[in-house]
């Protein structure tokens, strides 16, 4: 019978943040990634994993006698973002140890940032799940260096001992099994999981589930456009039942205004209607001028910054668009022969460094070819970054984590250099509402901090969209190259994500959906109906493409089979008793089983021979006719002089006279069966009568 495939939002439903999506089919539930959200400090940095047995739609009655765990101080609470479907500040009763391992069949990650990932050993080792965990090999190797730095900075920096340890994140890791693009495994009986290339950082996966014969593709983040290090993202037409697509740079275009770029843009905004246009940044980021424009701007501004005397600090998360500007601006110092210095936050480097080198069959082309002669991630201009360094007088540029301003070392520095107006301050990606990245681009002018001195903002503060996220065209490439019957947007937000879903039905008449954290979406299944295949059936179709021919020539596959490609490599017939039982026979098995007399549609063709041809002896024109057909198929054809006949299969080949002139001509026969047969056939006759 039917049944029904239900997505339930966690988290980053109409809402970037602690990405946590549930896909139940069947008796099938999947956890797409398992992420924090940069937006809170309290329990709500991570999903309610307490609501999953509701979400799935099993009875929590068991969790009614625990005791919640103790949370941080809710003086630390941030209040949910306007219209980004956080729910309410709610603590459910947590479900005992173990219990998640009955309910999530596995959790897949989909790449190594935070939010994708940063609620992993919290879900494994204090909430006890135990169960499969999916990623792929680069994000296996990266995630642990990005959850122990995100570790530090929440319990030694801040003082927060409710939180997952070292050993953790070790012991969540060894639970973690890698997978390689396009590698196909075999979870359950019924569940199979394969990850597709997916652009955006190192190791991302366009993850693809299929239970049967319903599939469901999970993008993560993906970005379809190349860039210095990595390629494209890539996924084979899998016509999934849904697409779960992320939607954060899904605006819709700006109209034109004659301004240079992106930026130039959102200042001309913010000048004139910031307060009648509170969103104004999240629609101009989605601009996407050529690759080469943004980075022309980005390096004028900060050679302008530093040639003027002032620091630029350019927020990043440790691996991903790091690398990308730290390439751009390694070569530019080269090329320009610059002394100002390069820094790059902590020791990530040496490790990104380290990553990026064992796994550099993840990146693009050109790096591939060219990493025997120099590793581009071997950078000459850029240095580790020391804490004190950031009082030293004179021009510098810093790369620093996290990407967001919303903690550690990007926010020290960014409070200390925020109040020189020769300072620049380069946002290069999305800033969730919450975080300081997205205040500052919001035009705040003074910044409160609980317990500490206000700042104010005098420096120059651009957002230069090098994030490597879908765009609305991206998204609709995507779209178009996997052709699901179904899409869903998570990872955006609502006014972005409602003007996706006119265009996705405007363009390819398909659903799509957006529903918010906590709300479900349930799409129907196609009905299943088991058949039995008939033996003789399996047999006639050759595999890899081969054909095989019954008949006088024994069924022995074609000599060159790539010459002939079959639309349906099955040709059946469809027997359904009593309403229940449903078989696939040949048509001869069909007849015999209806005791009905089988009839064969034929077909006869004449091809009328040259002046030359008609003069030869018949023996000798049907050598010469048998002589081109083994060029392609196998000497076995029935031959015979008497009959002036080649046979193969119900195809016949002999020689005769057109019905109206009484001329020479070769009459081709054959059945409807043979109809793919028949046209080979005639093009190699064709070829035999032009010479």
């Amino acid at each position: 019978g039917t049944g029904k495939i239900r997505v339930v939002p966690l988290g980053a439903g109409q809402d970037v943040g602690g990405s946590c999506v549930l896909v139940c089919i069947g008796k099938v539930v999947v956890m797409f990634d398992c992420g924090m959200h940069m937006g809170y400090t309290d329990h709500r940095r991570f999903p309610d994993f307490s609501s999953i047995p509701e979400a799935i739609g099993v009875a929590a009655a068991q969790a009614q006698a625990h005791t919640p765990p103790p949370l941080p101080p809710a003086a630390t609470a941030t209040p949910p973002p306007e219209g980004s479907g956080q729910a309410a500040a709610t603590v459910a009763a947590p479900l005992p140890a173990g219990s998640f391992n009955e309910l999530i069949t596995c959790v897949i990650v989909s790449h190594f940032h935070l939010d994708h990932c940063g609620a992993l050993p919290h879900f494994t080792e204090q909430r006890g799940y135990s169960g499969p965990i999916f990623m792929t090999y680069p994000t296996k190797a990266v995630a642990p260096i990005l959850l122990e730095d995100y570790r530090k900075i929440t319990v030694e920096r801040k003082g927060d001992n409710n939180f997952f340890t070292q050993q953790n994140v070790k012991d969540c890791m060894n639970k973690v099994t890698p997978l390689n693009v396009k590698e196909l495994i075999q979870v359950t009986d019924e569940l199979q999981v394969r990850p597709w290339y997916a652009g955006h950082v190192l190791g991302a996966g366009l993850w693809e589930i299929r239970v049967g014969t319903e599939s469901v593709v999970y993008t993560g983040d993906y970005n379809m456009t190349p860039d210095r290090h990595l390629g494209p993202a890539f996924i084979a037409p899998v016509r999934p039942t849904l697409l779960i697509t992320e939607s954060t740079y899904s605006s819709p275009p700006l109209v034109h205004t004659g301004i240079g770029n992106t930026h130039d843009y959102a200042v001309y905004i913010s000048q004139l209607h910031l307060q009648t246009w509170p969103h104004w940044r999240s629609y101009c980021t989605t601009i996407r001028d050529s690759r080469r424009a943004r980075e022309t701007d980005l390096l004028k501004r900060v050679h302008k910054c530093v040639e003027r005397g002032g620091k630029v600090l350019i927020p990043v998360f440790a691996l991903g668009r790091a690398q990308e500007l730290m390439i751009l601006l390694d070569m530019y110092w080269e090329r320009m022969n610059l002394n100002v210095p390069i820094y790059f936050s902590g020791g990530l480097i040496q490790k990104a460094n380290v990553v990026y080198t064992n796994f550099i069959n993840w990146t693009n082309q050109k790096i591939k070819q060219t990493y025997h002669k120099r590793n581009v991630f071997d950078f000459k201009h850029i240095q580790p970054f020391e804490r004190n360094i950031a009082e030293n007088p004179g021009p510098m540029v810093l790369f620093a984590t996290p990407g967001m301003l919303h903690t550690g070392l990007s926010l020290d520095v960014f409070k200390k250099w925020a109040p020189g107006e020769a300072n620049l301050v380069i946002l290069p990606g999305y800033c969730s509402p919450g975080t300081m990245g997205n205040a500052v681009l919001n035009g705040a002018k003074r910044l409160d901090f609980e317990g500490r001195p206000s700042i104010d903002v005098r420096c120059t503060v651009i957002a230069l969209s090098f994030s490597a996220h879908a765009d609305a065209k991206g998204i609709m490439q995507l779209i178009k190259m996997a052709q699901p019957q179904n899409v869903l947007l998570v990872h955006g937000e609502k006014e972005k994500m409602e003007y996706m879903q006119r265009k996705i039905n405007a363009d390819f008449h398909i659903r799509c959906f957006a529903p918010p954290n906590q709300g479900s979406v349930e799409i129907d299944m196609a009905p299943t109906i088991p058949a039995l295949l008939s033996s003789s059936l399996i047999k006639r179709p050759a595999q890899d493409d081969r054909i095989v021919l019954e008949g006088e020539c024994g069924g022995r596959p074609l000599k060159r089979p790539r010459k002939v490609s079959l639309k349906a490599p099955l040709h059946g017939v469809i027997l359904m008793k009593d309403k229940k039982s449903v078989q696939v026979l040949t048509p001869k098995e069909a007849a015999a089983e209806l005791h009905v007399p089988q009839h064969e549609l034929r077909f006869t063709t004449r091809l009328q021979l040259s002046l030359a041809l008609s003069k030869q002896p018949p023996q000798e024109l049907l050598t010469a006719i048998h002589s081109s057909l083994q060029q392609w198929v196998d000497p076995c054809a029935a031959f015979s002089v008497k009959e002036q006949c080649v046979r193969l299969g119900s195809l016949s080949v002999s020689l005769g006279t057109t019905r109206t002139a009484n001329e020479p001509c070769i009459e081709v026969s054959w059945s409807h069966d043979d109809e793919e047969l028949y046209v080979h056939t005639k093009s190699v006759l064709l070829k035999l009568l032009a010479r």
